[in-house]
């Protein structure tokens, strides 16, 4: 258990703020509910056995955005709390809170606009005596932990472990899956559309590789923590998705949820009834892959990127992290317009001194001469970029419509060979200036 300490000047400021928001709660009415023309269809019904635990009650006020505006609670049957300048003064409160160093990056938002709003209603009740600061502080103390956080990819799949950066890949196996099935109790799997469902949710996290984090702090800040080292480091494993190399097919490689499948449904009408539901999926490609495959045909890609992603001390390897990250969002869109925005930018992220540049002609002449390893090889390259311009001109320009050719298709190989060459020399460039100055001497050398 970690104990949390604020600067005394910055406690003083917090419990300040803190009795402001005291004497800004205020009524409001209680917001209106739309009901849709058609009643909707409940999955569950819920009843009092199904309740654990206290039930809190608040009331949430959300913009057309679903942006929250107001909180508040009932009191005597009056909704009282603080809405629009009042809730931003509370959110506000929060916000400090988060960016101080004893709670930063240990404690969320969402934590801490929760415990705010706790204290100040508890407060006001006269539930508690409590000092502001020593609510918060009790609260962040008692909910902080280490938590093992295990993130399952969607149909992705290794015999090895492996590590990029801070995330180790490890395959969710079998036992593990059967324990925790072991420790549901039966009564609860007797209905068989729960236990189709825990078959289902079995059948899609068994086998997988999920990326592993260790992290300190409150099971919200832990969640945040670990989704975006994960996204991350999923998406420099898909540096070797073949999706890279294709104008036809998408990786699915991503956090479980987060595939992005299409699921179609239909309604076939005849005199106003429905005579069948029709629903299929649309897949790009395969949706199942076996890291192992790939990553045997190129042995030092997983280690480039492992160093890469743990070691960002100099500004070409920043640099290189973040060019790879934009890359590897190519290999989502199956748009191909989309595709090739994200790897152009990739690469004159990396390639180009500033925008004042003239683009087309450094660019391919700095390609060829890093991957090009014969004169024929270096004129083709920069002939492909000088084509490649006119496709990118077409569709952002004047919206014309990109299609897979095989100027395309080079050119996804030429960049990912671009990008493999510099993951590994990674270690012999320290500054971007210092690579664009090497390409440019090998010209005249």
């Amino acid at each position: 258990m970690q104990d949390f300490v604020l600067h005394p000047d910055a406690a003083a400021r917090f419990d300040e703020m803190a009795q402001d928001l005291l004497g800004r709660v205020r009524a409001f009415p209680k917001a209106g509910i739309t009901r849709p023309a058609s009643p909707i269809y409940p999955v569950a019904n819920l009843g009092p056995e199904d309740l654990i635990g206290e039930i809190k009650v608040a009331t949430r006020i959300v913009d057309g955005t679903n942006t929250e505006i107001g909180r508040g609670w009932d009191s005597h049957g009056v909704t009282v709390g603080w809405i629009e300048s009042d809730f931003k003064e509370l959110t506000a409160l929060a916000e400090k809170l988060e960016r101080t160093g004893a709670l930063k990056d240990r404690i969320s938002n969402t934590f801490l606009v929760n415990e705010v709003f706790t204290w100040l209603q508890l407060k006001l009740e006269g539930h508690t005596t409590e000092p502001f600061n020593g609510h918060v502080l009790r609260r962040c103390t008692e909910s902080v932990k280490q938590f093992e956080i295990w993130i399952p990819l969607h149909m992705t799949y290794s015999r090895s472990e492996f590590a990029i950066g801070e995330v180790m890949f490890r395959t969710v196996s079998e036992s593990m899956m059967h324990s925790w099935l072991a420790r549901i109790p039966p009564e609860s799997t007797t209905d068989p559309v729960t236990a189709h469902e825990l078959k289902r949710l079995r059948s899609r996290i068994q086998a997988s590789l999920a990326g592993v984090v260790t992290v300190t702090a409150e099971p919200t800040k832990a969640t945040e923590l670990a989704r975006e080292k994960v996204q991350q480091s999923a998406a420099l494993l898909r540096f070797l998705a073949p999706a890279n190399f294709s104008c036809r097919i998408r990786s699915y490689c991503v956090p479980l949820g987060m595939e992005n499948s299409e699921l179609h449904t239909e309604l076939f009408v005849e005199n106003g009834k429905i005579v069948s539901i029709d629903r299929s999926v649309t897949d790009y490609g395969p949706t199942a892959w076996n890291v192992d495959q790939v990553a045997a045909l190129t042995p030092d890609v997983l280690p480039a990127l492992r160093s890469l992603a743990s070691n960002q001390t100099s500004e070409f390897r920043r640099l290189l992290f973040d060019a790879l990250l934009l890359y590897c969002r190519n290999s989502l869109e199956i748009d191909l317009s989309g595709k090739l925005v994200f790897i152009f930018a990739a690469l004159e992220s990396l390639l180009l001194r500033d925008s004042n540049e003239p683009i087309q002609k450094n660019l391919g002449e700095r390609m060829a001469f890093l991957i090009g390893t014969t004169l024929d090889r270096r004129k083709a390259i920069a002939k492909n970029i000088e084509d490649m311009y006119k496709v990118r001109s077409s569709f952002i320009h004047h919206g014309g419509q990109v299609t897979e050719d095989g100027t395309i298709v080079q050119f996804l190989y030429n960049a990912w060979d671009c990008l493999h060459g510099l993951l590994s020399a990674v270690d012999t460039i320290s500054t971007k200036s210092e690579l664009i100055v090497a390409l440019e001497n090998r010209k005249f050398s």
